[in-house]
Order: C-alpha cells, then structure tokens, then sequence
C-alpha cells in the first residue's frame, strides 16, 4: 500500500506499507514465496513529470522485501532498493543550469535589433553549464495578452516545430551546445502596432556524459523590438482618409 504521497515543488515523496494479511491471498502478483512462510514482496515503483500531455522524464524503483512469517511473527530482512538509471530524475542533484537566449545570426549572437514586417526571427538558445544540452522544449512569441504564437512545441521525442516555415537547426563543432530557431513574426504584432514581443519558453536540460541523474526544467525570455508600421488605424479607414474624408 502507497500512502502519505506529498509533490511539494521539486520533491516528490510516499510511504510503502506491507500488509502482511494479504499474503497469503496474493496471486502471485506481488509475493514470491519460497516457503509456506516466508519469501520476498517484490513491486516497483514510477514518478513521472508531465507538461500538458507529454511525459518529459521519469525515476522507476525496484524494490524486494524479504519476509519471514514462522514462530508467529512477521519479520523484514534484506531489503533491497534499486534505482533505474535510465531517464532517472535525481531531485537531489543541486546545479546551478539555465538556458541563455539571444537574438543571432548562424549560431553567433548579435545585437538586438528590431525586426520589420515579413522579416524571420533568428533565435538562439544556449545552456548556461557546457556540462549540460538541451534535449527539448518549446517557444512562444506573444505581445501581453493580446496574442500568442507558438512555433515550436514540446514533443515526446524531442522539439516538434508547429509549422512548416519554423525551422530548428543544431549547431555543430564549437556550437553543438546550441540550438537555433527561425520562424516568422506573424501579421498580427504589426497590424496591432505593438513595439515589443516577448521571446519565450522552457528547455529540458540533461546531463552530457549520460552518467548522472539530472534532468531539469528552465525557463527563458526575452524581449525584442519591432518596426512599427502604424497600421492600427485599420484598412478601411486608411483608404478613406487618402480621399480627404472624415471618419
């Protein structure tokens, strides 16, 4: 029986109870007997983190308990635990990671600058700890509340772009740390005439040599300016005011 389950931020915990007068009845499932009194309860078990509806990392857990029912008494020895190490989400592991975003050109960040209508955005995200690589996320292009777009999203093997004209490349050599997103800015921040758009998201990071238990979420943003064109005012009126009329 697993009780007393608490997921407090980054901690996840329960209680494991063995209820000795189920074992009798077990079919098997649980209870491996070696005797008519005594063998082992063997179960495993499995936390897993989710973003919406894909499973991003889990930790699974073996676990034996060897017991002993004879002279009346129930008696636990040898207990054995045993971590997977595969996909393995150590909460213990404290590294100071993060993801750094900017604006840039094949892989080399540049100075911001700000970006006119029909024009693609280049942005690139880099992990903080050269230790570490991202092995997913997802970005979002929004201006407040007024809109959002969504280029690139979570997937369950890695980063899914959303359109065909987002494209997301690796680096190689030097820059095999990065990853660079080129997708365009939609119509709508222009039409609405906002100045600025926010750049963001979340990343996946891992551990490079596999070997540690480390898989941490971090989030990015930025913002970057854009050429205003003034069309807030709207189409039809645009066209009306060209003819010298009032609207």
């Amino acid at each position: 029986m697993i009780s007393n389950i608490d997921d407090s931020p980054r901690s996840f915990s329960y209680e494991i109870d063995i209820l000795e007068s189920n074992i009798g009845s077990d079919p098997e499932v649980f209870v491996y007997a070696s005797g008519p009194s005594n063998g082992e309860v063997k179960f495993c078990t499995r936390v897993s983190t989710w973003e919406g509806s894909i499973q991003i990392a889990m930790r699974e857990t073996q676990f034996t308990f060897r017991y002993d029912l004879r002279n009346n008494n129930f008696a636990m020895s040898l207990v054995s635990i045993t971590n997977a190490t595969r996909h393995a989400l150590d909460t213990f592991v404290e590294v100071d990671a993060g993801v750094f975003p900017c604006q840039c050109s094949n892989f080399e960040c540049v100075s911001s600058t700000p970006i006119a209508q029909n024009s693609m955005i280049e942005i690139c995200l880099e992990p903080t700890k050269s230790t570490t690589h991202i092995t997913n996320f997802d970005f979002k292009i929004d201006a407040g509340t007024d809109y959002s777009y969504n280029p690139v999203a979570f997937g369950t093997n890695g980063w899914e772009t959303t359109n065909s004209a987002t494209v997301v490349r690796e680096g190689e050599g030097a820059n095999s740390d990065k990853i660079m997103i080129t997708t365009p800015v939609v119509p709508h921040f222009f039409i609405e005439n906002h100045a600025v758009i926010n750049v963001s998201g979340n990343v996946f990071l891992e551990f490079k040599d596999g070997k540690t238990n480390f898989a941490d979420f971090e989030m990015y943003e930025m913002q970057i300016g854009l050429v205003q064109t003034g069309y807030r005012m709207g189409c039809l009126k645009r066209l009306f005011s060209r003819f010298g009329l009032n609207f």
